[in-house]
């Protein structure tokens, strides 16, 4: 099976109110997903973190039934995401040291992430991490500095516009958190260290003002 991607807008959802969407996709999710919600104090939050929950049902019940999308990135509103999701599926879960999540019942890994108004689960049979980010006005040439490679401060220099610079640090961001959700380890482990050769990399497409990257361990004989 191919990697499965998808991409979940929130925007319009103050439309008909946040409580109104949350309540509707409470009915399509896991139990432990429902009961984490619970516990989430700002509809906002809890809104993004139910969607992510919908995303990796349907990213699952597509699976089981071989469903397959053309599109690399399958991109949704919240309406088509309760339309296009089934009956919820019973979940188990188990968490590695890092606190990393898997589904201990069905033979998939799974990645959420979410920022701004956009909601992102990578779907796949081998591990995966995946990351979106929203473009905002920061100190990049700063954190460049401090954060990335040798080989990424080269060529994140190299670039003559703020434009140029601004694009490629967030493609370089993503693909750090992607790789931190992956090993399970978070952005800061490899923070400074070069890490293009240590996964399958993928730039996902991705919406205006945002960046999104994915990634997938390497088998043995490709180390």
């Amino acid at each position: 099976m191919e990697e499965r991607f998808y991409l979940l807008s929130l925007k319009g959802a103050d439309g008909q109110g946040e409580d109104f969407w949350l309540a509707s996709i409470l009915k399509g999710l896991d139990q432990e997903r429902r009961n984490r919600i619970q516990s989430i104090k700002n509809p906002r939050k809890g809104l993004e973190s139910a969607g992510a929950g919908l995303l990796l049902q349907l990213a699952l019940q597509e699976a089981l039934l071989s469903k397959r999308e053309e599109e690399t990135v399958s991109s949704l509103t919240l309406q088509e995401l309760l339309d296009r999701a089934g009956e919820p599926l019973p979940l188990h879960f188990a968490y590695g040291v890092q606190g990393k999540p898997y589904v201990t019942n069905y033979p998939y890994f799974f990645s959420l992430s979410h920022s701004g108004d956009y909601v992102l689960c990578a779907f796949s049979q081998r591990e995966i991490g995946a990351d979106i980010q929203q473009e905002r006005d920061c100190p990049v040439e700063r954190l460049a500095e401090r954060f990335f490679s040798q080989e990424e401060r080269r060529r994140f220099a190299g670039y003559a516009s703020e434009r140029e610079k601004k694009n490629y640090f967030y493609e370089c961001w993503c693909r750090r958190e992607a790789y931190g959700k992956l090993t399970g380890e978070g952005v800061g482990k490899n923070l400074g260290s070069c890490i293009d050769d240590k996964a399958h990399w993928i730039m996902l497409p991705s919406p205006e003002g945002y960046r999104a990257a994915a990634c997938m361990r390497l088998c043995e004989k490709e180390k």
